[in-house]
């Protein structure tokens, strides 16, 4: 661990970060439906538009 992960979820329409890495766990967990931007933290550091992700789903 050390460095926050992602996960897109094409059955939820979901994007979730984990950040904070404590031990074997995150401490932050952020999730947001596609359409909404999601902060991606230190060291990546930008904002990611998921709108794009909506022409995915079936």
């Amino acid at each position: 661990m050390g460095r926050p992960g992602g996960l897109i979820d094409h059955e939820r329409c979901e994007v979730t970060v984990h950040s904070e890495p404590a031990g074997e766990r995150y401490r932050t967990t952020v999730i947001r439906a596609y359409g909404n931007e999601i902060e991606l933290p230190s060291p990546v550091g930008f904002t990611l538009p998921t709108e794009i992700l909506k022409s995915y789903v079936r």
